[in-house]
C-alpha cells in the first residue's frame, strides 16, 4: 500500500497510471485501492464508475510527514547519492 499511497502523493489519480508506477498486478491493485477507500485514506470519484479518479482524502493527507520522513530514511540509508534527484512528496 506504500507504493500506491507514494504514487497518490506524486499525483496519480488513474489505476492505468498506479499500475506501472507500484509494479502490482492488476487484482492486487484493485483489491489495494479498495481497501484504501474503505479505509478512508483514498476517494474514489465517481464511486461505481469504471473510469474512476482516486484522490487523497484529508485523512490520506495527513500521511505526508510520514512518507516524507520514510523518504528520506530510504534516501539516506538505500539509495546512492547521485540517486536522490526525486520529486518531493507534497
Amino acid at each position: 500500500m506504500i507504493l500506491i499511497l507514494r504514487e497518490a502523493f506524486l499525483g496519480a489519480t488513474r489505476f492505468e497510471e498506479f499500475l506501472p508506477r507500484t509494479g502490482i498486478n492488476r487484482a492486487a491493485l484493485t483489491s489495494r485501492l479498495a481497501a484504501l477507500v474503505e479505509y478512508g485514506v483514498l476517494e474514489r470519484n465517481p464511486p461505481d464508475a469504471r473510469r474512476a479518479q482516486y484522490s487523497l482524502t484529508e485523512a490520506g493527507r495527513e500521511l505526508a510527514p510520514m512518507m516524507s520522513t520514510m523518504r528520506e530514511w530510504g534516501e539516506k540509508w538505500l539509495f546512492e547519492a547521485e540517486d536522490t534527484e526525486r520529486p518531493p512528496l507534497q
